[in-house]
């Protein structure tokens, strides 16, 4: 069966992490491990890693889609994972370098027909790297995919509605889903976040110069405790990180599924949701005028 999508009333509240609420104490900077900003003496600190990447793309209609896709496990799951990866990658003729799709399937170098990448040989390094992690323990990972609707999203704003920017839009539902989930799996845990983005990403800028803005400062409550979850916001080069590959197809598929045009692989985006675990949603004009998502 197809994973239920989680309830958008219930995706987007506060993420808090257990002893870290708001305008306590316990939500200040205390100079121990990790970020600081909370006091970790209470539970075991895990600090998980998040691999997001951004696609942007227009549906039938003509409308702008902003999406965020990605992935969030522990380091020795990834540390697994990239092994399997890379070895998924090598067992094959020619040897593929990496996953881009963009670049698969535009036949770009280093995945020129000359060289042997014929359609078949794409298809199957494709449904490989499905497979891989569809094979993987479900309970360890989750992938999370979030679109917005740009165009609809401006035409709020030109109407006077105070809604808040796709960015943190999807930061809450992507990111912050991410964290909250790893948090509900392990109450008993504290789970810091480091999140990586394909180096050049427009979304990671954006969203690192808003998690450096809205932080809690040194020595200053935490007020905002959704913020204080990422111990760092860093980038990463694509080629050699095999989460942000996996994380690339995610978010190229929901990209794809965006026209109902018939053409090859539109039909990722379903196929994946089914057979990986994920939450996903997709924000349109009537979710941003019907749900509370004011600044």
């Amino acid at each position: 069966h197809a994973p239920q999508a989680t309830p958008w009333s219930e995706t987007f509240r506060a993420f808090t992490l257990p002893h870290a609420q708001p305008g306590s104490a316990r939500g200040a900077r205390s100079g121990s491990a990790g970020s600081g900003r909370f006091d970790l003496s209470r539970g075991v600190v895990i600090v998980m890693r998040c691999y997001f990447d951004g696609s942007e793309g227009t549906d039938d209609g003509g409308a702008k889609w902003l999406t965020l896709a990605g992935y969030m496990a522990s380091d020795q799951f990834w540390r697994d994972f990239d092994d399997a990866w890379k070895a998924m990658l090598r067992d094959r003729y020619p040897v593929a370098p990496y996953v881009h799709m963009y670049e698969i399937l535009a036949h770009d170098d280093p995945f020129e027909r000359v060289v042997g990448w014929t359609d078949d040989r794409i298809s199957a390094l494709i449904g490989d790297a499905i497979s891989l992690m569809s094979s993987l323990n479900k309970r360890a990972y989750r992938s999370f995919v979030s679109s917005v609707d740009v165009s609809a999203h401006r035409r709020l704003l030109e109407e006077g509605l105070k809604v808040l920017d796709p960015i943190s839009i999807l930061a809450n539902l992507g990111i912050g889903g991410a964290t909250r989930w790893y948090t509900t799996e392990h109450p008993n845990n504290i789970n810091l976040a480091c999140v990586f983005f394909d180096r050049g990403e427009p979304f990671m800028h954006e969203f690192r110069q808003t998690w450096l803005m809205r932080r809690t400062p040194p020595g200053k409550v935490s007020v905002e405790p959704f913020w204080d979850l990422f111990e760092k916001v860093e980038p990463v080069e694509m080629r050699c990180t095999p989460p942000v590959q996996a994380a690339d197809m995610l978010a190229w598929a929901r990209t794809r599924s965006l026209s109902s045009e018939e053409r090859q692989y539109r039909y990722l985006d379903q196929v994946m949701s089914k057979i990986i675990p994920q939450d996903s949603i997709r924000i349109d004009e009537k979710m941003m005028r019907d749900l509370p998502m004011t600044r």
